[in-house]
């Protein structure tokens, strides 16, 4: 644990806990954060979440509450190591929006005061040696592999609202907005978007400013309202998530949203998390200023697992902890491929496959392996079959149509003029373990093949001593 002093505040019990940096040090707004873990792998444990798997008595369980029970494999959340690189970045920003903004600071408390009666006319007031220390990050990932799941895990580590009393001793009488979570409306307008702010904003603080921003009457003055509601609130970190239905936007509507996130970062000092499909290549070709607006501390990409990669072996092996069919299997590098081809590597779609090869061997032959996802991937996955073959092509020509899963050329040219590279995949080395099974195969392909017709109760690969197998 970290070695750290904390204070409370005496009327409300907010804990003040001491960063241990001195660019932190003396900030209300940033010491009533949670602390930050001390390594960076620490944040894989933040935003992953591994939910009691079954033991051997509960796959024991009758038929009913095992197909009941699998539903817990869509709480899994398995810690990929791009959304950990993510939770870092998100964490940082987060503080650094509140470096520039710090309560008991002359310059911030007369910019605060300035902003608070700034006009449409006026304009919002930004004094000229304050400067903002907002930040962005743009998180870009296939449909299915977790985007919003990976920010809600995130957002819950933090508390939504602060409320301050007093500060060292002084009084401190203000309502911190840690964070806010957005997302762009299907036809990306902007006025859409500003009246979920505003909604957003009642509903966590409950103030009215809803009923304002319906009486700005244009959406210059609506803007204005919402940096100076960004102030009052002393909002910290905006996600907007669904950034690539931008794409949908009317006229010039996709501009003036990235515009006014860049004036967001600037004159208020929030930061901004945008998350996005790679659909996002048609929303920021043609402007590389914003495409760097959105980056400045860099991108997090995460797309689907490859084949035989160290990811795709290890996110299996999470899984498989959640067997719930009677015989437990052993997680062969055949069931690794099948499991691969019904799923092309998307987490959505391979969490899909396991729970619906289970739920079909579950007071059937009680085991899956090769054939349960086949079976799965050539009827109940029927209706993904063209995105899913897409992906295992590879081939842009095959993923045009599903720009969500297309990471297109003009997107790879965008990440490279923004300093972005792609990391090569790592191939995944067999463990003892997998050695050892190929082992056993080898001595398998000695004996007679059994008809699988006349003995599918034998169609599973299982350990030599399985507490679980059944007796006919």
């Amino acid at each position: 644990m970290m070695n750290v002093e904390r204070t409370n505040d005496e009327q409300r019990g907010v804990v003040y806990t001491d960063t241990l940096t001195k660019r932190y040090r003396g900030n209300p707004f940033i010491e009533a954060l949670p602390p930050l873990p001390q390594r960076k792998i620490d944040f894989s444990v933040l935003i992953s979440d591994s939910p009691p798997a079954p033991t051997n008595k509960d796959r024991k369980s009758g038929e009913i509450v095992r197909l009941i029970e699998l539903a817990t494999l869509n709480d899994v959340v398995y810690p990929f190591a791009g959304y950990a690189d993510a939770a870092l970045a998100a964490s940082t920003m987060l503080r650094e929006a509140y470096r520039a903004r710090n309560p008991i600071n002359p310059l911030d408390v007369k910019r605060r005061h300035a902003q608070a009666v700034s006009t449409s006319e006026s304009g919002i007031y930004v004094p000229s040696e304050w400067e903002s220390s907002g930040q962005s990050h743009l998180i870009v990932a296939n449909s299915g592999i977790g985007k919003s799941t990976f920010v809600d895990r995130f957002l819950r580590g933090y508390p939504r609202v602060i409320q301050h009393t007093s500060y060292q001793g002084k009084p401190l009488q203000h309502a911190q907005l840690v964070y806010l979570k957005l997302r762009v409306p299907n036809d990306g307008s902007l006025k859409g978007l500003c009246y979920q702010f505003f909604h957003e904003i009642d509903r966590h603080l409950g103030t009215k400013y809803l009923k304002q921003a319906r009486a700005a009457g244009t959406i210059s003055t609506m803007t204005l309202l919402m940096q100076q509601v960004v102030t009052a609130t002393s909002l910290g970190l905006v996600v907007i998530d669904e950034f690539q239905n931008l794409r949908s936007a009317a006229g010039r509507q996709a501009e003036h949203v990235k515009n006014l996130i860049g004036e967001l970062i600037e004159w208020t000092g929030v930061s901004v998390l945008i998350i996005s499909t790679p659909a996002i290549d048609q929303v920021i070709e043609g402007n590389l200023g914003n495409a760097r607006k959105m980056t400045t501390t860099g991108q997090s990409f995460i797309g689907s697992m490859q084949r035989g990669s160290a990811t795709w072996a290890q996110f299996c092996e999470t899984l498989w902890d959640y067997t719930y069919v009677q015989k437990k299997g052993i997680l062969s590098e055949a069931v690794l491929n099948a499991w691969y081809d019904a799923s092309a590597g998307n987490t959505a779609f391979a969490k899909l496959a396991f729970i619906l090869a289970q739920r079909k061997e579950i007071g059937g032959r009680e085991c899956v392996d090769v054939s349960s996802f086949e079976f799965v991937a050539n009827n109940d996955l029927l209706f993904l079959r063209p995105a899913i073959r897409a992906l295992l092509s590879n081939k842009a020509s095959a993923l045009v149509d599903f720009n969500d899963l297309f990471i297109s050329r003009k997107y790879k040219e965008l990440r490279a003029m923004v300093g972005m590279v792609d990391e090569a995949v790592k191939t995944f080395k067999n463990t003892s373990e997998f050695e050892e099974m190929r082992e056993q195969k080898k001595e398998k392909k000695a004996k007679p093949m059994k008809n699988k017709k006349t003995a599918p109760e034998e169609d599973c690969e299982l350990p030599e001593e399985d507490p679980l197998l059944i007796e006919k």
